[in-house]
């Protein structure tokens, strides 16, 4: 018995002092996790301030029940974004489920005031769609991007590293069944969002030779047209 005792003290020796570093870091890792916080893609302009590209921002509110410390308030100030009965919010919090959604495709104007707040247990999602408004007159010089928003041709591509900013992180606690919780002391970066740039081009000036280009075409019955703007 003495021995076995002797085995046992020695074995928690090992686990908590010789090796207590690496065991505390291992249930670091496997008790918490990294969530990337994606950063708002940068604007490409004309030279009077034209957008040649935008951003549609829209937020996603989600919730663990179970971290809500104050699911009437959380309910209140959503009913008095969304115009929805309190009741709808309070069912959702009420949920035996560890994640439920709120609201999805909320405006910036709806999410800020609850982001705001810093409600505990409530998650906000931030997401953004590229769009082209001048895309039929200047979209081979402005480029595109694909669905990671890296930019893949003209302006989006060259000056990709500028356009794109720097994405922020969060720290988020998961518990033994997988389930992810979100801790407000726990540690987290803010998104950078990307540069804006401005180019030297006049889009109603090129609106005005892309309708002339069109006119000679259809008169001319011509394969293709090329024109230059001279001041």
């Amino acid at each position: 018995v003495i021995i076995a005792w002797g085995g046992l003290g020695f074995r928690l020796f090992n686990i908590q002092v010789t090796n207590g570093e690496k065991y505390h870091n291992q249930g670091q890792r496997q008790s918490q996790t990294k969530e990337i916080l994606p950063a708002v893609r940068g604007n490409i302009f004309d030279k009077n301030g034209v957008p040649l590209t935008r951003n549609i921002i829209h937020y996603t509110i989600a919730a663990d029940p179970s971290q809500v410390k104050n699911k009437q308030n959380v309910a209140n100030e959503l009913s008095k974004l969304t115009g929805k009965p309190v009741s709808h919010y309070i069912k959702k919090l009420n949920g035996k489920n560890n994640f439920t959604y709120l609201e999805r495709n909320l405006p910036k104007k709806y999410a800020q005031p609850i982001t705001e707040k810093h409600f505990d247990g409530v998650i906000i999602q931030r997401h953004a769609r590229r769009t082209y408004p001048q895309d039929n007159i200047i979209g081979q010089l402005v480029g595109f991007t694909n669905v990671d928003d890296e930019g893949l041709a003209g302006i989006e591509k060259i000056y990709n590293k500028q356009l794109a900013g720097n994405d922020g992180w969060i720290i988020k606690q998961r518990s033994g069944m997988g389930n992810v919780n979100v801790k407000n002391n726990f540690p987290k970066l803010e998104p950078t969002d990307g540069s804006d740039i401005r180019l030297t081009i006049n889009i109603e000036y090129q609106s005005v030779l892309r309708e002339e280009l069109l006119k000679q075409l259809k008169i001319t019955d011509a394969v293709s047209a090329t024109g230059i703007i001279i001041n």
